[in-house]
């Protein structure tokens, strides 16, 4: 009998033990779906704003938070999934956002950013980092906007119509567009990032 109730305590013990840690996952995966949806959020400003740096503050310190979220072993697209079906995202559009960040992460780290320990203090305060090394050493990274915000204004601080660039390619990049501005253009309008008026005048653009 003695044994019989050892024996109940410690699969009692152990249960516990699991639903705990279920728990503890539980919460983790709900606190970084939350700061995730928090930084998308904080994304969304006004459009139409001429500051390049104002634009590209929000993108540096999602960045930052996406570091700490590798850091911790997080999956990070199983974490934008879950945003996504949670705020009823199709596949096809969470999945857009789940490829933009991978696009930024690998940009950000093939130049070293954050090996440095001055450029996560700087991204935590969603300023610009500095390149490290290579060939592109001491120059700033910036965001530059693939479909511009005046033809596109909706779509402005959309993540997958934004890319990470060094300042100088930024400040040289061409508003002119192109075949492959429209076949993205097609796709964001497709996805619900761009309205068809906007779309519209992306086609006209590439027209003239």
């Amino acid at each position: 009998m003695r044994t019989f109730l050892v024996l109940l305590v410690a699969v009692g013990i152990l249960c516990g033990w699991f639903i705990l840690q279920r728990n503890n996952r539980e919460r983790e995966e709900h606190y970084w779906i939350s700061e995730l949806k928090s930084h998308l959020k904080g994304m969304q400003m006004d459009p139409t704003s001429t500051q390049p740096e104002a634009r590209e503050s929000s993108l540096f310190k999602l960045a930052i938070f996406l570091h700490e979220a590798e850091a911790a072993k997080v999956d990070i697209p199983k974490v934008v999934e879950e945003y996504g079906t949670a705020e009823g995202m199709d596949e096809a559009v969470w999945g857009m956002i789940r490829d933009a960040i991978q696009t930024d992460m690998d940009t950000l780290k093939g130049f070293a950013i954050f090996d440095e320990p001055s450029n996560l203090m700087k991204l935590e305060r969603g300023e610009a980092p500095v390149i490290p090394a290579g060939p592109w050493k001491g120059q700033k990274l910036a965001v530059a906007q693939i479909v511009s915000g005046l033809l596109a204004p909706e779509a402005a601080q959309s993540l997958p119509n934004l890319v990470i660039v060094p300042t100088i390619v930024r400040d040289a990049w061409s508003e002119v567009v192109t075949g492959s501005t429209v076949d993205i253009a097609y796709n964001l309008q497709r996805n619900h990032f761009m309205s068809k008026e906007s779309l519209e005048r992306v086609i006209a653009a590439r027209a003239h």
